[in-house]
């Protein structure tokens, strides 16, 4: 005599054997339906997907200025999906200098200058040489690099020696002179190409 079947086991066969005729069905007759939430999706499971013509539509109205949308701008090669602009760039730059000046003043006592420069080749006074450099490419006349240490330091540069400058140590000594060979270097500000000065329009008679 045949041995009873588990009720439990012949249904749950059934209803799955269901489910896959229906999931089969539907994706036969809409292959890209805009609603599938079903695991019978093979490209994404469990999450709604758009059709082509439907992602077409969406970026044409997002890169339309009449339809509301911003125009895009130029892509680039890499990871960066977005190019910055001349004036985003300069103001990631400026925010990136503001942010060293800020982490040199803060480490003021516990970073002497002859360290960072044995370490990295530059120091604060790198720093304000670099600006004050800065300041004749951007048409300065005249620079003072006192003005510019006291951009780096948040003070005069003698005050500061006195507050937070530590006589060096032997050992600090010659690993400045160690490393030499990749300090920095600074030409001098006189060496800057200045731009150049439009003429004064000629007075009327």
């Amino acid at each position: 005599s045949r041995a009873p079947r588990e009720p439990g086991l012949s249904a749950l066969a059934l209803i799955s054997r269901s489910a896959r005729s229906v999931r089969s069905s539907r994706h036969q007759r809409r292959p890209l339906c805009g609603l599938c939430v079903c695991p019978a999706c093979p490209s994404q499971p469990y999450a709604p997907h758009r059709s082509r013509n439907r992602q077409r539509a969406r970026r044409r109205r997002d890169s339309s200025p009449d339809l509301g949308g911003a125009a895009p701008r130029t892509a680039t090669r890499g990871p960066m999906a977005e190019a910055p602009t001349p004036r985003e760039a300069e103001a990631a730059q400026a925010y990136a200098f503001r942010q060293l000046v800020a982490h040199l003043r803060d480490t003021s006592d516990q970073t002497q200058n002859i360290d960072v420069m044995a370490a990295a080749g530059m120091c604060r006074n790198c720093v304000a040489k670099w600006y004050h450099r800065g300041l004749a490419h951007a048409g300065v006349a005249d620079p003072s690099y006192d003005d510019a240490l006291v951009a780096v330091y948040g003070e005069p540069y003698a005050s500061w020696k006195t507050k937070h400058q530590r006589k060096a140590t032997p050992e600090q000594l010659a690993a400045f002179e160690r490393t030499k060979p990749f300090h920095a270097k600074h030409p001098p500000v006189s060496s800057v190409a200045r731009p150049p000065v439009a003429p004064a329009p000629a007075p009327d008679v």
